[in-house]
């Protein structure tokens, strides 16, 4: 199934000029799908192999009680990757906001070597510098005897 975080992650990928591939069956005797298997090189001969290629898996849902944050979830997850970073794949499991914000993409890039490990850094702190931009003003305290006022007395004396 294809999410708007894969299909986004798709785009990046496009845009970088990787070459990779959706959907990938990377176990033979599972049915496990990676979301992407991602190549430095597009002709390689067969398919992709583990020490060419980089798995990516978007863990989506995470914040909204999602199946990849449940324990059974999560334990499928867990042995999913597991069992492709025993046959000798690299593995990136990545979240929605890493996608979103640039850092999924410069992860795989670093690990193609296709980009030295400082991006990762730089990624970093932009996403640090963005998300202090993006705080949210904290509201003043309110005193609990305020709380308990009715509405109508609140509006009279001028609070909210």
């Amino acid at each position: 199934m294809k999410s708007s975080l894969e299909t986004l992650f798709a785009a990046q990928l496009r845009a970088a000029g990787l070459f990779f591939e959706r959907e990938y069956r990377f176990c033979s005797w599972r049915r496990w799908l990676s979301d992407f298997v991602v190549e430095p090189d597009p002709y390689t001969p067969d398919h992709p192999r583990p020490e060419e290629g980089v798995l990516v898996e978007i863990q989506g849902g995470g914040f909204v009680n999602g199946g990849h944050s449940r324990g059974m979830g999560l334990e499928r997850d867990c042995e999913k990757l597991a069992t492709a970073a025993a046959l000798g794949w690299r593995v990136i499991p990545m979240t929605g906001r890493q996608v979103k914000n640039g850092t999924g993409l410069a992860l795989v890039k670093v690990a193609l070597g296709l980009e030295p490990p400082e991006t990762l850094q730089a990624a970093r702190e932009a996403e640090r510098a963005t998300a202090r931009s993006r705080k949210r003003r904290k509201r003043p305290a309110r005193n609990k005897a305020v709380r308990g006022l009715p509405e109508r007395v609140r509006r009279a004396v001028g609070l909210k």
